[in-house]
């Protein structure tokens, strides 16, 4: 959280070789800290099971994970011009990156708080309709005010989601593999976000972005949708595996 603000005077006071110093720096600072990591081997005898796999299903929530991180990351990308284009400063950027990052820890408590009391279907959906309000306002508002408070709520969204996109892939596999792939997407989606977003700005402008942001959020509330669905809605795939495994040890 601190370091959105010493970023901005950083930049601002030297351009973006001050930032740039800032993050090699801390990185070399913080790299012994990887020595202290436990070198854990798995054990030998841990209990398998044999579960039928989801490929499917699993394939829909890594797209659906790929596009909606890609929206968010190519918003947050361009969350600094886009704040200068409406005459905020660098600084003045930083210091609402470091609010959003401080106000973000309600997303996540949210998540924490509610887990699936509602189910999954309504989170999602209320996260993805989130997002698409953020993209219009981030986009097409040209006010200080409201571009501030759409960054702060974009950092609760973000923090709001990731619980539940990366809970659905753990509950999918409980062998863990839907759960490493659902981290291969995030990555990806945070690859391809700040490109995707810089291409279309480049081609098109804002507006379209907005536009392009909304239809991938679209398509990857549908995805997850049809994936809660088919795999945690009563009598769904999940519930069936789990009465396998319950037979299974009992036998």
């Amino acid at each position: 959280m601190a370091l959105f603000s010493m970023g901005g005077e950083l930049t601002a006071a030297y351009a973006h070789r001050g930032v740039f110093a800032l993050i090699a720096g801390l990185t070399l600072a913080f790299s012994p800290l990887l020595l202290l990591i436990p070198d854990l081997r798995a054990l030998r005898h841990a209990e398998t099971l044999a579960v039928p796999s989801v490929p499917l299903l699993g394939g829909l929530l890594f797209a659906a994970i790929v596009l909606y991180v890609a929206v968010t990351a190519g918003l947050f990308a361009f969350s600094g011009p886009m704040g200068e284009r409406i005459g905020l400063n660098t600084a003045t950027v930083g210091y609402i990156l470091t609010v959003s990052t401080i106000v973000s820890l309600a997303g996540a408590g949210a998540a924490t708080a509610l887990n699936v009391r509602w189910g999954r279907a309504i989170p999602i959906s209320a996260f993805c309709l989130g997002y698409g309000i953020v993209a219009l306002i981030l986009c097409l508002w040209k006010d200080p005010v409201a571009y501030s408070v759409a960054v702060i709520a974009s950092a609760v969204l973000y923090y709001f989601s990731l619980p539940y996109l990366f809970g659905m892939a753990a509950a999918l596999d409980r062998s863990g593999r839907w759960a490493a792939a659902a981290g291969s997407a995030y990555l990806l989606g945070f690859a391809a976000g700040p490109f995707f977003a810089g291409a279309v700005i480049d081609a098109s402008g804002y507006a379209t972005l907005a536009t392009v942001c909304i239809a991938m959020t679209v398509v990857a509330w549908a995805l997850s949708v049809y994936v809660v669905a088919r795999a945690f809605a009563a009598g769904g795939l999940v519930d069936r595996l789990d009465r396998v495994r319950l037979r299974r040890r009992a036998e």
